[in-house]
């Protein structure tokens, strides 16, 4: 079921069903016109009788045909109008396709940069930056946030330091084991 301009869906509208809509002629047509071999001339009038109903029921379901056939949606319009409605839905639904890959390109971006345009924004406004600065949790997040600072950074040098030991160490221990082969090897020879 697809939606239509106003709203209504295709499957009933005044009343007529686009699945109820028999346009089935052939079969009674094929029925008037057939004829038997063997003519009996007893038979003629009846035949008439049966091919004249036949005629009304098939002149009967022609009316019903044309009347349903108005019920259907879009019926109203011209050719032209029905072909222009489909090239604007095909646009629309090509600018909307167009609109989800421009969103979804949109939402690729990491969250430390979002938060950097975030921030970018909030210090940009200098009201908030005043309101910010007088009240205590901004001060206390300040000062917290200083004194985290230093303490990684000594932690980081001495974690420099660390690593210069070690590497100290290596150099040293590599030197030891150098000397000691040039001394294996003098002796072999």
């Amino acid at each position: 079921m697809e939606n239509l301009p106003n709203g209504q869906n295709n499957t009933n509208l005044n009343g007529c069903v686009e699945e109820e809509v028999d346009l089935e002629f052939l079969p009674l047509i094929y029925e008037i016109i057939k004829r038997d071999p063997a003519h009996d001339s007893s038979q003629k009038p009846r035949d008439s009788q049966d091919t004249s109903a036949k005629i009304l029921e098939l002149e009967k379901k022609l009316i019903q045909s044309r009347e349903r056939v108005n019920q259907l949606p879009g019926i109203e319009h011209s050719q032209e109008e029905q072909l222009k409605q489909v090239e604007n839905l095909r646009k629309q639904i090509l600018l909307k396709k167009q609109l989800l890959n421009k969103y979804r390109n949109m939402c690729n971006f990491s969250m430390p940069k979002l938060i950097l345009i975030i921030l970018n924004n909030l210090m940009n406004n200098e009201q908030l930056v005043r309101k910010l600065a007088d009240s205590y949790p901004m001060r206390r997040a300040a000062q917290l946030l200083v004194y985290f600072y230093h303490k990684n950074k000594e932690t980081a040098l001495e974690f420099k330091n660390l690593k210069q030991l070690n590497g100290l160490n290596l150099v040293q221990k590599l030197e030891k084991i150098y000397k000691e082969l040039e001394n294996k090897k003098k002796k072999l020879q």
